[in-house]
């Protein structure tokens, strides 16, 4: 019995280092702008192999009105979903 469990817990241990994924970046910048008088946050998403691919360039998206998270989490997830495995 408790050698099935060690088994089943080594299996699920083993299965997630295969098929783990690399998680990709989101930093969180802040500027002031003049215009506005006041602090403003920007959002930079970068891929997950973006540090180790240092001589490729990459395409920029600027999401506009993205005050809400959901606007930009919407947009990274679609080009995260789109380039998967390129």
């Amino acid at each position: 019995m408790i050698k099935n469990i060690i088994s089943t817990i080594l299996l699920i241990f083993w299965t997630s280092l295969i098929f783990g994924q690399n998680i990709a970046r989101v930093e969180n910048v802040k500027i002031q702008s003049k215009v506005l008088n006041q602090e403003r946050d920007i959002l930079i998403y970068t891929p997950a192999d973006y540090d180790w691919r240092t001589n490729e360039f990459f395409n920029v998206i600027y999401v506009f009105d993205s005050q809400n998270r959901e606007f930009f989490d919407y947009t990274s997830s679609i080009i995260s979903f789109l380039t998967d495995g390129n």
